[in-house]
């Protein structure tokens, strides 16, 4: 993949919800126990949100550089963490749908 906002398509593919919508919605066929196949064409289906907030951007792009550089597990969870939660607010999603995504 390549493009201007590449970082911002990773975090939203590696987040919480993305993944709980992608396996309930949009896979491709399961693979074993645990894995789900990732196919092109319900990669592009998925919906990502439309920011118009730089900062929210720029945040995103910076916590997803951080994760590529860490080793430490710790660090690695927080910003994924931190992720997750922009990726819900930007969604709108609640607290109970939150609690069911991170259920799975």
């Amino acid at each position: 993949m390549t493009g201007e906002n590449l970082e911002f398509v990773i975090a939203c593919l590696n987040s919480k919800l993305y993944n709980y919508c992608f396996k309930k919605f949009y896979s491709g066929g399961g693979l074993g126990e645990h894995g789900y196949r990732y196919k092109k064409a319900f990669i592009e289906k998925l919906p990502l949100p439309k920011i118009t907030n730089f900062s929210i951007l720029q945040k995103i792009k910076t916590l997803v550089i951080l994760l590529q550089k860490t080793s430490n597990k710790d660090e690695y969870d927080n910003y994924i963490d931190q992720i997750d939660d922009i990726l819900f607010k930007l969604a709108d999603i609640s607290d109970e749908e939150k609690k069911v995504i991170n259920s799975r």
